[in-house]
């Protein structure tokens, strides 16, 4: 609908403007003294298009009807509008002009366009002259065609496109448009009258008024200026009056048309230039408005301080300030040195030293605390530059500053891991070195009870006292293990609702009468992939941990839940909590808050251990007089719980085979040298993997430690069962199931340092055994 009356309006009013110039005698004598009616037609088909020529084309053609022209002056009539319109488009489309576009340039873009539109239209006109047989001096009048559609153009359709687009009126209200149009009456009235003289100049008062419109009313301002003027001179002129009516009708015209262009242009190029400075005013203020808002959204705070004046509050202060600190943005701005009282006492000279480097250095940064009007410590890395004056004298400083509070608390949460970490692996090699020694403590005290030691009541009875100590350090070690994640696990999918079941009775003997355990348990929880006895050793350890943070008794609460993809058991109590140095300590072995002799230290470390070896992972909440949660999340599992029920081997533990004893301890080599011949094996023995791969005599078994200097356990393994097919294996380790599982293939079984000569020689039939059911 739109288009259809955007085409009518542009035939209606080119014919419209025809109609007025023909009735009001703008063309006298064949003389036009200015072509309204072609600036529409050039501005209807800049703003709708090509397809809008069709329409000035009727518009002109029913003109041409209702003056009588012959059929071929009304085509070229029809012809000139539609070629004026294209032409000028043509021109504008050339250097991509949009119809929108507003700048100075565009203006003379535009005027060059108008020009073309101007000598295509003259061009057609002449013709249609020469048709009608109204043509008397060719060259004459094709220039006064040309000046008149030019006029008309200039005149016109700027008035055309700042109604139809609607283009901003400019900071006038409306008693200052009124008295726009009413000078603009009175002085076009004035000037073509005569009023100020029959002298063409007077007429360049015009300029002054089209130049208020321009500045003030805008585009539309100074158009509707320059059509008043237009057709007030265009009447004046026809009727023989005014100054511009010189020795001629043409020259009339010429002098005409020559104002009303300069008139037009300068109002054109006045708004051009006024719409570049807004355009710069408003691409100004947008850059300041994207500085400020970069400012305020970025995740800092900005700073300016003078140095003549220290005491002086800031030059500049961002809002992000009181985010940051808590303190209102008037505070700083407002009193002395305000800044200054907000940094930790300990961090002032880091603070004071930052300063002073700064006034010698381009841009110093450091990292200090500051306290918030809660209470509550930050962290700021602040970086800072000196302003110089022209003399190279300081006179400011600005920077920003950046809250690092929680990159300092994953700091700090690394430190521990790696401090966890390293104490872990020292945990785990001096519990290898010692279930080694165990191992042979152990081991000579079996052989001590089979070398006559039964017999003796008093060796029997210290003998077992000395294995009863040695089954407790294995235990010991074993928590040791636990910290450092390299104890072997025997994973199975597990309900954690099972386990807490089935500890919940345990855990009411373990904490005491004063201690009432709570349980809620989620029925749709979520299995996981565990070792059962170890999650067992979790609640307990967790368990005992809280009976001794309520020695007046409390609730010790354990819930289980789904969380994502997880199974979560939760461990909290209502004793004493802890400060935050405590708890960040908590998890390293051999740390206690007991007196001394009241606890080893080892049990949370062994929480921790055996959580982090299942892939899980704890934290933990705490605050003095507040009780302590303990939370683990292990990843949750689809597999179900398998059942076996195959019924073990059971075989003699003694055998008449060749076992391969690869050991690089030497007296844990010796002892198990000798469990072994005592149970009728034949032993031969290296103390490391390449003595191993250097035994040309035919073995059954290989036994080997799994962790050795050169090779391990399972490679040397891989390579002996290469050269011989068929060997059996049972591994050793007082230190990595790690290493087992990755060579999984490979392994018959494993035996655990420290052991006793009853295990050694019932895993030494099963493997033997199994290798002959391989075998078959």
């Amino acid at each position: 609908m739109r288009p259809a009356l955007g085409w009518l309006a542009a035939a209606l009013g080119y014919f419209a403007l025809a109609r007025l110039s023909s009735q009001t005698e703008f063309v006298r004598e064949g003389v036009p003294l200015i072509v309204f009616s072609q600036g529409v037609a050039y501005a209807a088909v800049q703003l709708g298009g090509p397809w809008l020529a069709t329409a000035v084309a009727v518009g002109a053609a029913g003109e041409g009807f209702s003056e009588g022209l012959p059929i071929g002056s009304v085509l070229l009539f029809a012809a000139a509008a539609a070629a004026a319109g294209l032409a000028g488009l043509a021109v504008t489309r050339s250097v991509r002009l949009g119809p929108d576009d507003e700048r100075l340039i565009d203006t003379l873009v535009r005027t060059g366009a108008g020009l073309v539109a101007g000598l295509v239209a003259g061009s057609f006109l002449l013709a249609a002259n020469a048709v009608d047989g109204r043509m008397h001096d060719a060259p004459t009048e094709w220039m006064l065609l040309v000046l008149a559609n030019v006029a008309g153009i200039i005149v016109v359709a700027p008035f055309v496109r700042a109604w139809a687009d609607h283009i901003a009126r400019g900071v006038a209200r409306a008693p200052e448009w009124i008295a726009l149009i009413a000078v603009s009456i009175a002085a076009s009235v004035s000037v073509d009258s005569g009023v100020l003289g029959k002298v063409g100049p007077s007429a360049y008062i015009m300029v002054s008024i089209v130049i208020w419109g321009a500045l003030r009313c805008g585009r539309m301002g100074m158009s509707a200026v320059v059509v008043i003027a237009a057709v007030i001179a265009a009447e004046w002129t026809s009727a023989g009056l005014g100054p511009f009516v010189v020795s001629s009708l043409r020259e009339s015209a010429v002098s005409l048309d020559t104002f009303l262009i300069v008139l037009g242009l300068s109002g054109l190029l006045v708004v051009g230039i006024e719409e570049a400075r807004r355009q710069a005013q408003t691409r100004h203020l947008e850059a300041a408005e994207r500085h400020r808002t970069l400012i305020e959204q970025l995740p800092l705070v900005t700073y300016m301080r003078s140095l003549v004046d220290p005491d002086s509050p800031p030059l500049f202060q961002s809002s992000q300030t009181e985010a940051l600190l808590g303190y209102p943005l008037e505070r700083w701005m407002t009193e002395p040195r305000f800044a200054k009282g907000l940094i930790h006492p300990d961090d002032r000279q880091i603070n004071a030293e930052l300063n002073a480097r700064s006034l010698t250095e381009d841009l110093v940064q450091g990292e200090y605390r500051m306290i918030r009007a809660d209470g509550r410590t930050v962290w700021v890395l602040d970086h800072m530059a000196v302003v110089r004056n022209a003399a190279g004298e300081p006179v400011a400083q600005q920077g920003f500053v950046v809250d690092i509070s929680e990159r300092k608390a994953l700091e700090e949460q690394l430190g521990q891991a790696q401090r966890l970490e390293a104490l872990g692996l020292l945990a785990g090699g001096i519990a290898h070195d010692f279930n080694n020694l165990l191992t042979a403590i152990s081991g000579y005290s079996g052989l001590a009870l089979d070398h006559g030691g039964r017999d003796n009541e008093l060796m029997r009875r210290d003998l077992g006292e000395v294995r009863t100590a040695t089954a407790r350090a294995a235990a010991l070690t074993r928590q040791l293990l636990a910290f450092g994640r390299r104890q072997v696990l025997e994973r199975t999918v597990v309900d954690l609702n099972d386990v807490v079941i089935e500890a919940q009775s345990l855990l009411g003997r373990v904490i005491g009468e004063k201690v009432t355990v709570a349980t809620r348990l989620d029925p749709d929880l979520v299995r996981v992939y565990a070792d059962v006895g170890q999650l067992g050793q979790v609640l307990v350890n967790l368990a005992l941990n809280a009976r001794d943070a309520m020695p007046r008794g409390g609730t010790l609460s354990i819930v289980t839940s789904n969380e994502n993809d997880d199974a979560v058991i939760t461990v909290s109590d209502t004793g004493h909590g802890m400060d935050e140095q405590t708890r960040a300590r908590i998890f390293e072995p051999f740390f206690s808050t007991k007196p001394v002799g009241e606890g080893t230290g080892l049990g949370l470390a062994m929480v921790h251990g055996i959580v982090q070896q299942t892939g899980g992972e704890i934290s933990v909440e705490s605050a003095p007089g507040g009780g302590t949660a303990f939370r683990i999340a292990f990843p949750g599992t689809l597999d179900v719980p398998v059942v076996e029920n195959v019924a073990p081997i059971r075989a003699s533990p003694r055998g008449s085979e060749t076992v391969l004893l690869v050991e690089d301890e030497d007296i844990v080599r010796r002892l198990v040298a000798m469990m072994l011949e005592g149970q009728g094996y034949s032993v031969l023995l290296a103390d490391g993997p390449r003595e191993a791969l250097e035994v040309s005599e035919p073995f059954d078994l290989l036994l080997t430690d799994i962790v050795m200097p050169s090779m391990s356990g399972p490679e040397l393994a891989e390579q002996v069962i290469e050269h011989h097919p068929g060997v059996g294996v049972l591994f050793t380790s007082g230190y990595s199931g790690s290493a087992v599982a990755d060579r999984g293939a490979l392994i018959a079984d494993l035996l655990e340092k420290p052991f006793t000569i009853e295990e050694l020689a019932q895993k030494v039939r099963e493997a033997l055994d199994a290798r002959v059911i391989a075998l078959t």
